[in-house]
């Protein structure tokens, strides 16, 4: 299950990005906020995924101590998250902050 919800949220994200022609690329500017699809839910719908995506995996291997690679990605990502929050706010002033005091940033 997580690895299928996962790859459902990473392909869906992905395509919300493209649909609104704006970087897929974790450290390029995006040319746009999006607000719908997982989005409303969480700030970083793709990074959870693959969080998703590498428990399930973990799940799948049955190893206990496999499961220290999710939380070590979780702590990496957490690191580029905030300096991606901080080129959002520069990028999009007031309308990123709204967003992002509306809409949690994991879940």
């Amino acid at each position: 299950i997580p690895i299928i919800s996962g790859i459902s949220i990473v392909s869906v994200s992905n395509i919300m990005l493209i649909k609104n022609k704006t970087s897929v690329k974790p450290f390029r500017d995006p040319s746009d906020i999006i607000t719908s699809g997982f989005y409303k839910f969480s700030r970083n719908p793709i990074y959870l995924g693959i969080i998703a995506i590498l428990t399930g995996i973990e799940v799948l291997l049955g190893s206990l101590i496999s499961f220290i690679f999710p939380f070590l990605l979780f702590i990496y990502l957490t690191g580029i998250v905030k300096k991606e929050e901080k080129r959002m706010l520069i990028l999009f002033g007031d309308r990123y902050l709204k967003y992002k005091n509306e809409v949690r940033r994991w879940i």
